[in-house]
């Protein structure tokens, strides 16, 4: 009877025990769902065609939406990239880094690449998202890995950072710093000169006006571009000089194995000739081929009495 009690005392521990790790589980998850929202991606998210929790097993557990640019962890739990730096950042330093899913190591993340995973990366890249241009009018809808190329080159419904105060203007992407900086009626920039000293404040199509009637520091656009060139052409000369200062050094280190390579060749001819000045009269005879008495040793017409002496 007391062991039953005890089992089941041991599993009512258990259960609370589980219950327990659940909660720091998701009361983690919202701290960081709360950091993330406060990062206001709102422009950088995608918006989807499709619901998603149709995808559910490619979502994210930090940011509850499709993975982007997923990681895989130690612990074999999958997140966004951009999550689980945000992760990162609130966990201690001094501690091990753990994953927000289930608490246990989560090492060094591990991005999903071609083509191991391309299974996985194809769909989700050829989900089917809005241009995150839908609100100002934009009605493309295409797959995913296809946005960046159509709000960078095609999607003409950017709009005035000023259009809260009444500017109306829609254009591409390439135009927008064009129409902020010479074209917009509404907002107000400052001259160009406004280091020097110039206190031009005014709406950006009246700045050009500014700068060739009414400002006096605009006579120090032609002596700025002066100082820029002379500029340019001492670092021009700078590099000349320095390359000029390797080929010196370098002819230096040539000339010195040259010397080297002379000194050489000299100490091995003197070597070549020291039998004929330096060894002993009888081993410089051997050498040119005289010994034993006789020329050549020759064994017919010559004795051993010397030259000419016939035998009997």
């Amino acid at each position: 009877m007391n062991n039953n009690n005890n089992n089941n005392n041991n599993e009512e521990e258990k259960v609370e025990e589980k219950e327990e790790d659940e909660k720091k589980k998701q009361i983690n998850l919202e701290k960081i769902r709360e950091a993330l929202n406060e990062l206001d991606m709102d422009d950088d998210r995608f918006h989807y065609v499709d619901d998603e929790n149709k995808f559910e097993d490619l979502v994210c557990t930090i940011c509850l939406l499709p993975f982007y640019k997923p990681v895989r962890l130690e612990c074999n739990h999958y997140a966004c990239q951009e999550c689980i730096e945000e992760v990162i950042k609130k966990q201690s330093k001094k501690r091990k880094k753990t994953c927000p899913v289930c608490l246990g190591a989560m090492g060094e993340p591990v991005p999903l690449v071609a083509p191991k995973d391309s299974l996985v990366l194809n769909i989700l890249d050829n989900l089917r998202v809005y241009c995150r241009n839908k609100k100002n009018g934009c009605d493309w809808v295409g797959p995913r890995v296809n946005l960046s190329t159509h709000m960078d080159n095609s999607c003409q419904d950017f709009i005035c950072s000023f259009k809260k105060k009444g500017c109306d203007w829609k254009g591409k992407k390439t135009q927008v710093n064009l129409h902020l900086t010479e074209q917009c009626e509404i907002g107000l920039v400052n001259c160009v000169y406004e280091s020097f000293g110039c206190g031009f404040v005014d709406t950006a199509s009246k700045l050009n006006d500014h700068l060739k009637n009414n400002c006096k520091f605009s006579h120090l656009e032609h002596l700025i571009k002066k100082v820029i060139q002379l500029e340019k052409t001492v670092e021009e000369q700078n590099t000349y000089i320095s390359d000029l200062r390797v080929n010196y050094n370098n002819l230096l280190i040539e000339f010195e194995d040259i010397k080297k390579e002379k000194v050489n060749n000299e100490s091995n001819n003197n070597n070549g000739f020291s039998f004929r000045f330096g060894q002993p009269p009888s081993e410089a005879h051997n050498h040119f081929g005289f010994g034993g008495g006789s020329f050549g040793n020759k064994p017919s017409g010559f004795g051993g009495g010397g030259f000419g002496n016939k035998s009997s």
